[in-house]
């Protein structure tokens, strides 16, 4: 798992090559499913006093998505594991499609 959690999708999927509005508009593509995968994760695991603490906090427009991980890093004890095993899931799936293409 370590040796696809350092590699650097950017430059092996070859992202590095196309023009920078193209490179922003995939790297934020990529995060917003890579957030989405992780909500998917831990809101299961938050009680319904959590979840309505958590939809307010989303209903903030002022609030970033680092503040979202600050409060489900306090809810949420193994957030880290969580979080590295769904980058680990979109880096192996995004190279095991691009090994294909090839």
């Amino acid at each position: 798992m370590d040796e696809i959690l350092k590699k650097n999708l950017i430059t092996e999927l070859g992202i590095n090559n196309l023009p920078y509005d193209e490179q922003e508009e995939i790297i934020n593509r990529s995060a917003k499913i890579v957030f989405q995968s992780i909500l998917n994760r831990v809101i299961p695991l938050l009680s319904a006093k959590e979840k309505g603490e958590f939809e307010a906090l989303l209903d903030d427009k002022s609030m970033a998505s680092a503040d979202v991980f600050v409060f489900l890093n306090e809810k949420i004890p193994n957030l880290d594991e969580i979080n590295k095993k769904e980058i680990y899931t979109f880096k192996k799936e995004g190279l095991n499609v691009m090994s294909k293409i090839g």
